[in-house]
């Protein structure tokens, strides 16, 4: 298919080959970079033979009013490249601007023969090619006609017909927060599925590849929240090919042919050709990613149920487990392939030094930390024999006694017997101390919070009234 976010608009944006698509490309970035000083696009997949949009991205405008939520950026945009129209959907920061098709490429179309059988990444492309042919079908058989300078729905003018329809093009245009980001997903973005392949290699590893950078997951943290089990080692594209051992001059070109990507996604050294051998041994093993859009068949139980959708809808991807893995599961896994979790931790340290250890322990403390206080609350509470406000009282009252906070009160309560010590608890992590505690006090403790309520209420009164 081409680009489908303007068809509700009545604007035909058919699949281009690979010589408007690079004119186009190279044309818009160069209009771009008045406006930009970062402007460039990933590198595509092997063996495309044709495109349904461009993307691409930018960072730090020259003028800071071009935000991805300032009011003028659409429209300055859209003059910029000389687009009929542009779009842009929620809160992203992506623009999608719809460009004419150059008429000196008039002829060049991608044949539906040519869309149906080329390796396109489109999820939904021959459904599309089928709505646009639908559409033209009905347009000969009511006779409808089309003016050149108009849009239509309309996909693929039969080449028997002299009917014209404008055709343009969808360029998305994505501006990153930071150059950081943009260095980062230009490397991230590129090669297609290559990243989807390496997601699934990494994540047994407990490491994650997002637009964000490479992460190692906290085993300990990752089943109660997934974003804080994220630590970055880092997003600096050099740094993390290295640390996998991955070619870098290499990564910088495209490849020709999928084997060829294929065998570089391969020369990583966590890949185990061997886990392929017998796949539903590590099912249990296998982790959501909702950041790297996996795709994978159902030849596999290592595979996801999104895994195994987006396989069906990827042939690069499909190649890549249903072809390639099972043709090379007897080659020699990668030096650290079959390293534990545990020592994925301790390589990581080592390769990313001091600052990275340091803050690997320091989220992992503080996140665990945390989850065993949230669970002390919510024992707490679920212990409790009472119901409606006077849960309130005590769980606000455990909180003040135990954490200790001292907030500055209108009645001096007596100490409690054991709370010192209970806080010392409490500090030092003893918390089924902390629980047997409250699950013996937990009466007096509602009844000190009401008794200082109430004192709190009457302290405005008495000062009204004095005044």
């Amino acid at each position: 298919m081409g680009g489908s976010v303007f068809n509700a608009e009545g604007l035909a944006t058919p699949r281009m080959p690979p010589t408007v698509y690079y004119s186009v490309l190279d044309h818009a970035e160069a209009l771009l970079k008045a406006c930009f000083k970062l402007v460039g696009h990933a590198i595509e997949a092997p063996a495309k033979t044709s495109h349904g949009d461009i993307d691409i991205m930018v960072a730090e405008p020259v003028d800071r009013s071009l935000t991805a939520a300032g009011r003028r950026t659409g429209p300055l945009l859209a003059e910029s490249l000389g687009a009929d129209k542009w779009k842009k959907m929620g809160g992203g920061s992506t623009y999608h601007l719809a460009l004419r098709w150059p008429k000196e490429f008039e002829d060049q179309l991608i044949s539906v023969d040519e869309v149906r059988k080329c390796p396109c990444d489109d999820e939904t492309g021959l459904a599309e090619v089928d709505d646009a042919l639908s559409e033209e079908r009905e347009q000969k058989r009511t006779g409808l006609q089309a003016d050149a300078s108009s849009t239509s729905t309309a996909g693929y003018p039969s080449s028997s017909s002299p009917i014209r329809i404008q055709k343009h093009i969808q360029v998305d245009v994505s501006i990153m927060p930071t150059p950081a980001f943009f260095h980062w997903n230009i490397f991230f973005q590129a090669h297609g599925d290559l990243w989807q392949m390496l997601g699934g290699i990494l994540r047994r590893l407990g490491i994650t590849p997002t637009s964000r950078g490479l992460f190692l997951r906290i085993a300990e943290v990752e089943m109660h929240n997934k974003e804080q089990s994220r630590v970055l080692m880092s997003n600096d594209p050099n740094a993390v090919l290295d640390y996998m051992g991955l070619d870098r001059e290499r990564y910088w070109r495209m490849f020709e042919t999928w084997e060829e990507m294929m065998d570089y996604v391969a020369s990583c050294r966590f890949h185990d050709p061997g886990r392929w051998k017998h796949p539903t041994k590590h099912d249990a093993e296998a982790e959501e990613d909702e950041e790297v859009k996996e795709g994978r068949d159902q030849r596999s139980d290592l595979l996801k149920s999104n895994d195994r959708r987006r396989a069906t809808k990827r042939p690069l991807f499909m190649y890549w487990i249903k072809t390639y893995l099972p043709a090379h599961v007897d080659e020699a896994p990668g030096k650290s392939a079959l390293l534990t979790r545990d020592q994925v931790i301790e390589d990581a340290k080592e390769f990313f030094g001091d600052e990275f250890a340091n803050r690997f322990e320091a989220r992992k403390a503080k996140v665990v930390r945390q989850i065993k206080v949230d669970k002390l609350w919510a024992d707490i509470r679920k212990g409790l024999p009472v119901q409606g406000t006077e849960i309130g009282d005590v769980m606000k009252g455990m909180k003040r006694e135990i954490v200790g906070n001292r907030e500055a009160r209108a009645v001096e309560l007596e100490k409690l017997e054991g709370l010192e010590e209970i806080r010392v608890a409490y500090e030092a992590d003893r918390f089924d101390e902390v629980l047997k505690w409250a699950m013996l006090n937990w009466n007096e403790v509602g009844q000190r919070q009401k008794r200082l309520n109430r004192e709190k209420s009457r302290v405005p009164v008495l000062e009204k009234g004095s005044s």
